[in-house]
């Protein structure tokens, strides 16, 4: 579980996504009128999305998904998945 931790948190600081830089960013999860709003339909942090419900395959908060959120830098370089699946990350 520790790795899954370390990896996810490996795989977030790789990417333009940060949680504590951007509160005011549209495109933030640390924004809870933007990206990061529970009620945004297709939401990493709405539970009852595709991508952010703990059953979907297209989550990151399934530990069993395949098909998780792809991750991108700011120039459009492919850096991975979101995904708290160790066989996924990297991918």
């Amino acid at each position: 579980m520790r790795q899954i931790i370390i990896a996810f948190a490996l795989v977030l600081s790789a990417t333009s996504i940060s949680f504590a830089e951007c509160p005011y960013d549209a495109n933030c999860l640390n924004n809870p009128y933007g990206a990061g709003s529970p009620y945004k339909p297709n939401g990493l942090m709405n539970p009852h999305s595709q991508n952010g419900s703990p059953y979907s395959n297209k989550s990151w908060r399934n530990p069993y998904a395949t098909d998780a959120p792809k991750l991108y830098d700011e120039d459009g370089k492919y850096r991975g998945k979101l995904s708290t699946n160790p066989e996924t990350l990297g991918t």
